[in-house]
């Protein structure tokens, strides 16, 4: 990595059903752990922040694209791969989501619903430990691409869910057992409070409800541990949670801010070996210890924080509507 760079481990907290993808981030603590035994439901943890003046080997993954209204015409292979491994190819022609390939009800982990009480049937939530979103089918809208159209919304103010918007997941239709994955996208509005991630989940909930998080928006600069003066939507972050309960992160500041234009997003999975994250084929994060050997769904969604986020998460209100928008999604078989 180069400078502004940093590596961050922590282990942070999950509230079972009333959150289940939450970060409490807290500095200048006794370096993480990963005890044994840790549930899923409830984990209570630390973050310590280390710069390191590490060099990563960042070989390129970059993709050939055309750029048109939606971002791409067609994502090329990753150097290494080829067009005959491609397993997973969405690009979201036409008017309708193709249910083939997603949900638009958030589940995972052993869960086909996520925090769906006092909700109208077939809407889902993120939580509201550290969110303040619900999800709806409506907020799915598919044009040439798939937009995830986040609007204020206090209609179930009373739950927590101050924000409605929009959530897919490949859920039943597709997991990665070992391959790269690439995702072309354009990040919403993380400034003020918004949070659109991209991430994989084990659909069986597994030891340490391990998951993979290519890339979560709104990490404040103090939460991501770049230099002052980044932009919010600059801050890309990479984290992985282990099989035994610990999880660690990378943290890139990107050229040009992620909401205003298209990006490459690239996540490569060897089971027991590595984890790789890239950003426009730059080599972000790597993982080389304690790695899963589980299978990983996609998860794609746009939300909003709530106070609870504050300190390592931006707060606010954001834009309304607040866009993510994503071109394409392919997988690809690891290479021989």
């Amino acid at each position: 990595m180069g400078l502004g760079d940093a590596f961050w481990q922590y282990e942070c907290t999950f509230c079972g059903r009333r959150d289940r993808h939450s970060h409490t981030l807290q500095h200048s603590l006794p370096a993480a752990t990963e005890p044994p035994g840790l549930s899923r439901r409830l984990r209570r943890g630390r973050l310590v922040v280390v710069s390191l003046a590490v060099v990563l080997v960042a070989t390129s993954v970059a993709a050939v694209l055309t750029v048109g209204t939606s971002g791409t015409t067609g994502l090329a292979a990753p150097r290494g791969y080829s067009a005959g491994q491609l397993i997973f190819d969405d690009a979201f022609t036409g008017t309708s989501l193709d249910s083939a390939h997603w949900n638009t009800v958030m589940g995972g982990q052993g869960e086909q619903t996520w925090n769906s009480g006092g909700l109208p049937a077939g809407d889902s939530a993120a939580g509201t430990q550290v969110h303040q979103t619900y999800f709806s089918p409506s907020q799915v809208q598919v044009n040439n691409g798939l937009d995830l159209i986040m609007v204020p919304d206090t209609k179930y103010a009373s739950l927590g869910y101050d924000y409605r918007s929009g959530v897919v997941t490949s859920r039943g239709k597709f997991a990665l057992k070992s391959g790269y994955v690439q995702i072309r996208a354009r990040m919403s509005d993380a400034s003020r409070g918004g949070w659109p991630a991209i991430w994989f989940i084990d659909p069986n909930g597994g030891g340490g409800s391990q998951e993979i998080d290519l890339q979560e928006g709104g990490f404040t600069l103090a939460g991501a541990a770049l230099p002052t003066g980044t932009p919010e939507d600059n801050v890309f972050v990479s984290t992985y949670h282990t099989p035994s309960g610990s999880q660690s992160g990378f943290s890139y500041a990107t050229p040009i801010p992620m909401n205003t234009g298209f990006n490459t997003y690239g996540m490569e999975y060897d089971p027991g070996h590595s984890i790789k994250t890239y950003f426009n084929g730059r080599l972000v994060g790597s993982w080389t210890h304690n790695i899963s050997t589980t299978p990983y769904e996609i998860v794609i969604w746009n939300s909003q924080a709530s106070a609870g986020a504050s300190g390592f998460h931006t707060t606010g209100a954001s834009p309304n509507p607040s866009d993510m928008s994503v071109a394409e999604v392919q997988a690809y078989a690891l290479s021989p």
